[in-house]
């Protein structure tokens, strides 16, 4: 379960672009605004997530799940998203992206940003990067209703990718401003690995 104990806006971590490909980077930083509450080492029963945005915020995730349940990677799954985009976002963001790993002798641990995988920050991104496959480019202000199947691959990063329960906080910000966060979410789920995707 979400423990929203913790504003983003305090922590270095944050959230997406963990893998080259546009959407799949999107769909796995869907993962945590504050520090979760650490839970067993199991498999979660349903992805779990928090719109952690604030007044400013331009995108409002409405609804989120993925199936199955865990999630196979690499592997092929149906990705179920409402979200409500207020106004057009600018031509580029940052991402920060805050990652964890639950391990058994450890509880939850930060995985650190290494060679652009991990607790990052992105900058200077173009936005059409992030929202292509989702929303579209330009993306225009409206209701979006997602019901669709993806591949979750990348060769790049599958093998730092290992199985079990992962929690994220993806916060994107005006790369000009760098202070107006357009979006947050945060995400729990876990991962099966997939040699048959």
């Amino acid at each position: 379960m979400l423990d929203i104990g913790w504003s983003a806006s305090h922590h270095n971590g944050i959230l997406p672009v963990a893998i080259t490909h546009g959407l799949t980077l999107f769909i796995f930083c869907l993962s945590t605004l504050a520090l979760f509450q650490a839970e067993p080492a199991q498999n979660f029963t349903h992805l779990v997530y928090k719109d952690c945005g604030d007044e400013n915020s331009i995108i409002y995730f409405e609804y989120l799940d993925a199936q199955p349940n865990p999630l196979p990677f690499p592997g092929r799954m149906r990705l179920f998203l409402r979200a409500n985009v207020s106004r057009s976002p600018p031509d580029r963001v940052n991402v920060r992206l805050f990652l964890r790993k639950y391990l058994i002798k450890s509880g939850w641990v930060r995985l650190p940003c290494l060679s652009g995988f991990g607790s990052c920050l992105y900058s200077d991104l173009p936005v059409c990067l992030l929202t292509s496959d989702l929303f579209g480019c330009p993306v225009e202000p409206m209701y979006y209703n997602i019901n669709d199947s993806f591949m979750l691959s990348s060769v790049d990063f599958a093998p730092r990718i290992a199985p079990g329960d992962y929690q994220i906080l993806m916060t994107v910000y005006d790369s000009e401003t760098k202070q107006q966060r357009l979006a947050c979410l945060a995400v729990q789920f876990s991962l099966a690995k997939s040699e048959h995707p």
